[in-house]
């Protein structure tokens, strides 16, 4: 299996599955997900999808805000393009069978999307 680019994040059937959902969370939604190491897509082994609803819960709780309000979690987005390409790439994902199990919207405040899954079964 080729993992190079996208920064695949991956979970084997004998992780903590608690601390990968953490993980997830942080290496996926930390800097709005806007760093070179900010992973975009996790691999999953066959057996543990449970980690699917953990990180649906813990994506549940993530506050979106202004990032200088110490509550937040998430803030904008760098320019309005960059929600052009998710809303693209989101589009593209759910036209070749993916659902969106969380988020996937553009909010009303300028250059602020919803923290998004999406899910997409291949088995490899």
């Amino acid at each position: 299996m080729e993992l190079g680019g996208k920064s695949p994040l991956v979970i084997f059937d004998d992780a903590d599955i608690e601390s990968a959902a953490n993980g997830i969370i942080a290496g996926n939604f930390g800097a709005s997900g806007q760093s070179c190491v900010a992973g975009s897509r996790v691999i999953v082994q066959k057996h543990i999808f449970k980690v699917k609803r953990l990180i649906k819960q813990k994506s549940e709780n993530i506050i979106v805000g202004n990032p200088l309000d110490p509550k937040t979690n998430l803030g904008p987005l760098c320019t309005s393009k960059q929600i052009e390409i998710i809303e693209n790439t989101i589009n593209k994902s759910v036209s070749q069978g993916a659902e969106i199990i969380f988020g996937g919207k553009k909010l009303k405040r300028r250059n602020y999307f919803e923290p998004t899954l999406i899910y997409c079964l291949t088995e490899i």
